[in-house]
């Protein structure tokens, strides 16, 4: 369970750096510390996992309050759905593919249809022979022969990369720029008043839609802007070379002063994207399980040809005995975590992949796969973790914002 006591966040945060120590630090790294950040490992990054410079947003906070809720991420998720956050990006991953027949190789290789134009982005899933989720990725038509895929960091980003790498022809190549490059989300009601303070460039909707890409200055910094956002807000993530990124960081997080901006760590990121229903790779979707039982049958175009296409298409015509859902918790604001259980009575339906609190929609939100007799919305399920057990109900998802006004706004 997640404890949002000063005294518990220290422990854990002094065994974390004790135990893994992550070597590398990103370019806002002196930032961070100056905002009193508490560092955690993600990957083998030094990554904040929330700002102490934020605590003074604590006396204005009057959202839920419980035992197990963490206020320093409350009020960073509330903060940013409210005004506007920033978040470092560097241990997340680009890879950049090029070539003479880069489009038809992603083509062949990815779920989706990747028939995008020059500035356009796609979210897609890759799989393997057997019809698996090797990874989900956001991919960016840079020009007629460049394509930037974006996907988590380290690790799982070099395994991504090796994976889209095993079947590219010769004429194109495949480079993890993740030694390269830097990014900074820009996210929330007010992001695009805090870019178009420092930058000529037009960030209207009708100029700079939603799932576009552009090459733009911020100040003096080049970037490569994406209009998407993991928190389901208004918003950005800008790309620069590492040499770049404290420049492009101090000259953003002075910007966001102006609009009520905070830097934002990890834990906000991972609540406001479980509202959001956004899939994290390795928890909610892994090579085990299809698009279909994921509910990522939108990332799959049946009328391409793709690595895994007959694995799926059989998938498809048989059904799924599985299917990812959000489950609530109905009177209770407890965070079971990852070991909790799904019963109907004494029978076993599954396990949690994830869970965290929805401080904005007031939820203790959990995600598992169910038998599909199990899985529409409305079904009350029980939750056991240890010795407690609570009473939850499967729900429709998003939790938050299901009509996607924000981001798109």
């Amino acid at each position: 369970m997640t404890d949002g006591t000063a005294e518990t966040s220290a422990q854990l945060d002094e065994q974390t750096q004790t135990a893994t120590d992550p070597l590398r630090r990103s370019p806002m790294y002196e930032h961070q510390r100056s905002l009193d950040a508490e560092f955690a490992g993600l990957g083998d990054w030094k990554s904040p996992n929330w700002y102490g410079a934020n605590q003074d947003l604590d006396a204005a906070y009057d959202g839920p309050e419980g035992e197990d809720l963490s206020l320093r991420q409350a009020v960073e998720h509330r903060h940013v759905r409210e005004h506007v956050g920033l978040y470092d990006l560097t241990p997340f991953t680009p890879i950049e593919v090029r070539g003479p027949s880069a489009d038809s190789f992603l083509q062949k290789r990815l779920a989706n249809d990747m028939a995008i134009d020059v500035g356009e982005m796609r979210y897609t899933t890759m799989l393997n022979e057997d019809g698996g989720i090797q990874a989900d990725l956001t991919v960016v038509r840079m020009s007629d022969e460049r394509f930037l895929v974006i996907t988590l960091g380290v690790a799982t980003g070099r395994q991504h990369a090796a994976w889209i790498r095993e079947y590219a022809p010769t004429d194109v190549d495949v480079v993890n720029r993740g030694d390269e490059y830097c990014g900074v989300g820009v996210w929330g009601p007010k992001a695009r008043d805090v870019l178009e303070s420092v930058t000529n460039a037009d960030l209207s909707n009708d100029a700079f839609p939603y799932y576009s890409a552009r090459e733009l200055v911020v100040d003096e910094v080049p970037v490569t802007a994406l209009r998407l956002s993991y928190v389901g807000e208004l918003g950005w993530e800008l790309w620069t070379p590492m040499g770049y990124g404290a420049q492009l960081w101090e000259t953003l997080a002075g910007a966001a002063e102006d609009h009520d901006g905070i830097a934002m760590g990890t834990a906000a990121l991972n609540s406001m994207g479980l509202e959001k229903g956004f899939r994290f790779w390795g928890a909610d979707i892994t090579p085990d399980r299809n698009p279909y039982e994921a509910n990522l049958a939108f990332t799959v175009d049946m009328a391409t040809d793709f690595v895994g296409k007959d694995a799926i298409e059989a998938a498809r015509d048989a059904g799924v005995d599985e299917r990812l859902v959000p489950i609530t918790l109905d009177d209770s604001r407890a965070i079971p975590g990852y070991d909790a259980t799904f019963l109907d009575s004494d029978t076993e339906l599954g396990g949690a992949v994830r869970s965290d609190f929805g401080y904005s929609v007031d939820e203790s939100i959990l995600y598992g796969y169910l038998p599909t007799d199990y899985a529409e919305a409305g079904t009350p399920v029980d939750v056991a973790v240890d010795d407690e057990r609570y009473a939850a109900t499967v729900r429709d998802e998003p939790r938050f914002d299901p009509d996607r006004e924000k981001l798109l706004r």
